[in-house]
């Protein structure tokens, strides 16, 4: 089976490839600044990653590199090359990377795909050395940042990032750290001179079918939209799912608020249903109730933090 995906340039500085089902490989980019290429995102594999550098121009394989990881789940950072490459994560990222991995039956599934074989770091090769992570802020204290049920916890309580934390790696690039359901920590890279925004997962469809995280909290979507709406986007790059223009991307962010919006303080299934019903009159559409069904799993993760650290 063809595991290639198709190859874009939308400038002279940058590059990205669609996602593909088989196997989850998510979406790649790479941003080339000066004399550096910089890959956004490593890659589910090593294969992974070559077959998407040997689609670019050949003069962009002989520079040197760097490796950009929007967070650290497997599909998007096994394709890292520390040997070749600097890699830079948010902090949080790297503390969670620091702790033993343990797959889901899913994704052991997909990984046995792009392996061939039962998943283990002994069967992988070139599985990354995760101690060789750069921190994009010196000076952080990662050992003060711990996983609790799921969540990047920092003395016991959720890390915010509200208003999200803006950093320009080069000029032109710019790394967004973002409080997100999906990765706490996530980075959304934004290119401003094509107006090109790489969310990955920050923002993931969920697709039904996939063994994915399908949960947002109401009351941090909406921040995180809000945010999201302020950028220039002509064209979004979504880690799991055909990339937007600008205009599809706010309709896909406008469709979402409404059940963010429906949703907010409500957390079972029941409770929902009667509130809609109290408001239109009629029974939600199964397709709205599944994504409903997104947000109030989120509400019900956020209450049960809020109750844990009452200050908050």
């Amino acid at each position: 089976m063809d595991l290639k995906a198709g190859i874009h340039q939308v400038s002279d500085h940058f590059w990205y490839s669609e996602p593909m089902r088989y196997g989850s490989r998510p979406a790649l980019a790479v941003y080339l600044a000066g004399d550096v290429l910089y890959r956004l995102d490593g890659g589910n594999s090593p294969q992974h990653r070559e077959d998407f550098l040997n689609m670019l121009p050949e003069e962009l394989l002989r520079l040197p590199r760097k490796l950009v990881l929007t967070h650290g789940h497997w599909d998007h950072s096994f394709g890292a090359e520390p040997g070749r490459e600097e890699i830079l994560v948010s902090p949080e990222t790297a503390a969670w990377m620091s702790i033993p991995y343990y797959p889901s039956e899913y994704g052991k599934k997909y990984i046995a795909m792009e392996y061939g074989a039962p998943y283990g770091k002994a069967d992988i090769p070139g599985f990354p050395a995760w101690d060789r992570l750069v921190c994009d802020r010196p000076g952080v204290e990662c050992a003060l940042v711990k996983k609790e049920n799921g969540l990047i916890m920092e003395h016991g309580i959720a890390v915010p990032m509200d208003p999200p934390i803006r950093e320009e790696i080069v000029p032109g690039l710019e790394a967004i750290r973002v409080s997100c359901d999906h990765h706490e920590g996530s980075l959304l890279l934004y290119c401003k001179e094509e107006k090109v925004l790489f969310v990955s997962d920050a923002l993931y469809n969920g697709n039904l079918d996939w063994n994915a995280k399908k949960y947002y909290s109401s009351e941090r979507f909406l921040r995180f939209t809000a945010f999201l709406d302020t950028l220039d986007v002509n064209l979004a790059i979504l880690g799991h799912d055909a990339a937007l223009t600008g205009q599809q991307f706010r309709e896909r962010c406008a469709r979402w608020n409404r059940a963010a919006e429906l949703s907010r303080g409500i957390t079972d299934e029941n409770t929902m249903t009667e509130y809609y019903r109290d408001i239109h009159g009629e029974e939600p559409e199964e397709c709205l109730m599944k994504e409903l069904h997104w947000f109030l799993v989120g509400n019900r993760r956020e209450r049960c933090v809020c109750q844990k650290n009452p200050d908050r």
